[in-house]
Parts: structure tokens; sequence; C-alpha cells
């Protein structure tokens, strides 16, 4: 399952407030029309596209981040069978469990369509992470990078996400980093493709991360260290979300 975010940015009525489907925030008509004739050399803007482009624009923006790339694909993995979860006290599937009475998945599935950033949803089964990943990487075969995420990661900001894609601009892998920690999603531009492709196993992308170097992209953001692998886990995101 692939997309792109389907809200339409209108810029019909110059000077009013517009409230931004991507980063909730109000912002003026006439600054944005302005940029659109300066950037796009029109004043026309209905394509759900490029609308999405721009609303990710002014997110970044105000995040402190810079326009990202149009085709680094969000790969979101959800084909795990969440064996650590059930064995905790956890029924079913952890991806399904409640979070403020929306599941983990969409949560993850909600925070990236929020980024602007084209996506797949890998939800057949596979032997191992790294079958998904290759998987996902088959499907989506002529995007300019990639970036890995785990479908348990419910607290993921789409800055975040942001971020990972525009330092692909930069290097050829990046990480986030929480206080030391790394977290995800893990970016890979296009020229790993191959070996992205030919992955197998529990190890997911590790292997290739050992064997190069990363970009290590500090951000505060406890949601890309959040994983939900246990009920505590669970628990543990229903009190930060709480917090928010």
């Amino acid at each position: 399952m692939s997309g792109l975010p389907l809200d339409r940015c209108f810029f019909d009525t110059p000077f009013t407030t517009h409230w931004c489907h991507f980063c909730r925030s109000n912002f003026f008509f006439g600054a944005t029309k302005l940029l659109c004739l300066f950037l796009y050399q029109r004043d026309d803007i209905h394509c759900s596209t490029l609308g999405a482009s721009f609303c990710k624009t002014h997110c970044a923006i105000l995040d402190g981040a810079v326009a990202v790339r149009a085709n680094a694909t969000v790969l979101i993995l959800a084909s795990g069978r969440g064996t650590r979860y059930q064995a905790t006290g956890g029924h079913g599937s952890k991806l399904e469990a409640l979070l403020h009475g929306t599941s983990v998945l969409q949560h993850t599935i909600d925070a990236v369509r929020a980024s602007g950033l084209p996506y797949h949803v890998e939800t057949r089964p596979h032997p191992g992470m790294g079958d998904s990943i290759a998987a996902a990487v088959c499907a989506t075969a002529d995007a300019d990078g990639w970036l890995i995420l785990p479908g348990d990661l419910p607290l993921i900001r789409s800055s975040t996400l942001c971020k990972v894609a525009d330092a692909l601009e930069r290097h050829p892998i990046a990480v986030p980093v929480y206080q030391s920690r790394r977290g995800h999603p893990v970016g890979f531009s296009a020229r790993y493709k191959s070996e992205l492709q030919n992955l197998q196993g529990s190890a997911g992308a590790r292997f290739i991360l050992q064997a190069n170097v990363a970009f290590s992209l500090e951000v505060e953001d406890v949601g890309c260290v959040t994983d939900i692998d246990t009920v505590d886990d669970l628990a543990a995101a229903q009190a930060i979300l709480g917090r928010s």
C-alpha cells in the first residue's frame, strides 16, 4: 500500500488565514501565494501533491529544518508477529493495540502522512525484518532513497522524518539520535538499493550499518526510540502521549 497525502492547500483567497493540514498551524494565504508564485511561477496551486509539498516545506521551516526531497520513500514495516508483546501478556498484534483510542500502527502511519513524504506499508508476512525491508525496497525501486520505519513507533514526529529525509541529500546513510540513543527511521540513499533488496533474516539492515559510516542526526524526539515490544512499552507510550 503506497500513497501521498490527499490534503489540498488552496490559495484562492489572498490575505486570509489557513489551517495547515500537515503542521497544524496557521499561516497567511497572502505570503503563501507570493511564495508559490516565486517558486512555481503559477498562482493556481490546486494540485494535492504540490500543495502537500508546500505545506511540508512550511512545516519544516517552522521546525528549523529545510524542505525535503519528494521521493525519499518511507517504508513502514508492519509484518512482525509481535511475539514478545504476546509473551508479556498482550493480546493479538501489538500493531493493533490501542494507544489513546487509535492503533499503534495507525499512529505511525498518521505521522508519516503528516510529513508529506511518499510511503509504503509492508504488511505481507516475511521470515524476518531483513526480508520485509527487501520486499518493501523492491516494491518502491524507483525511489531515490528509503527511510526504514518499524510500524511500532507510534510517537515518531513527522518533523524527524523530514529531517532524516533531508539528511539523505548530503549523506548516504542517516540515523536519528535521541540522547545518545540511535533510533528510527534509518535513512539510506539509492546507492544501497542492491544491498537492501538482498537483505534476509532477523537482523534487518544492521550489517549495512556496521559496514558503513552513518551520519548521526541529533533530534529532540523521544518517539524515534519509543518502540512497542512489550505491554510495559505500551504503558510507557501511553504515559508519554498523556503528557504531551
